[in-house]
């Protein structure tokens, strides 16, 4: 099965940290880093990320994309993309945000062990669209240079130049730390009424 643009780790689905350092893996750079700073790129992205979550504490990410002017759709199947299952994307020129039910179905899956089946399916599609809000805050209300994590100096030609080049997977890290932690805090606004109903996700 081609690996999934998103997988949290089944047991705990706000962690971000595992998610970010299978991000970094994943960058073209990353077997020029040192484990320094491989710590500082994944440290720095995740805060903006929960930076910028915490300005939205509690609220439904279906609430958030509306307010933001934000269209979410829907639609069946799955949407593959150089061998690798795209479970929802944005669209900048369109202001829309793609939710695929098969990739909301492939990672509800990962946490049926621990939540029931609908709560499962409603964190994953949360999760999800929370992830791609981040992209859409990214290239709409963010400060530009926000992201602008510092240059890695890399050796090309065998080593006879080096050149320098950012880090790029860090806009993936800091969408993840958004989605964990704007999910992860609208599930804790939700506990005091856990007793009377169910915690909506």
């Amino acid at each position: 099965m081609p690996l999934p643009i998103y997988t949290p780790a089944a047991q705990n689905p706000f962690d971000s940290e595992s998610l970010a350092r299978r991000e970094l893996r994943r960058d073209r750079l990353f077997a020029h880093l040192t484990q320094e700073q491989q710590e500082f790129f994944i440290a720095s992205a995740l805060a903006i990320g929960r930076e910028q979550a915490a300005r939205f504490a509690g609220e439904e990410p279906d609430a958030l994309a509306a307010a933001l002017g934000v269209r979410v759709v829907e639609l069946a199947g799955e949407n593959v993309v150089a061998g690798a299952s795209v479970f929802a994307e944005y669209d900048g020129g369109t202001r829309c945000i793609t939710l695929y039910r098969a990739g909301i179905a492939s990672l509800a899956a990962q946490f049926t062990p621990s939540l029931p089946t609908a709560e499962a399916s409603r964190l994953a599609r949360n999760l999800l669209l929370a992830h791609e809000l981040f992209h859409h805050l990214e290239a709409t209300c963010l400060p530009p240079g926000l992201l602008s994590v510092p240059l890695v100096e890399i050796p090309v030609c065998g080593g006879l130049w080096r050149v320098k080049r950012r880090v790029g997977r860090c806009r993936e890290i800091a969408a993840h730390g958004f989605a964990g932690a704007l999910c992860d805090n609208r599930r804790r606004a939700s506990l005091p009424h856990r007793i009377t109903q169910p915690c909506s996700l």
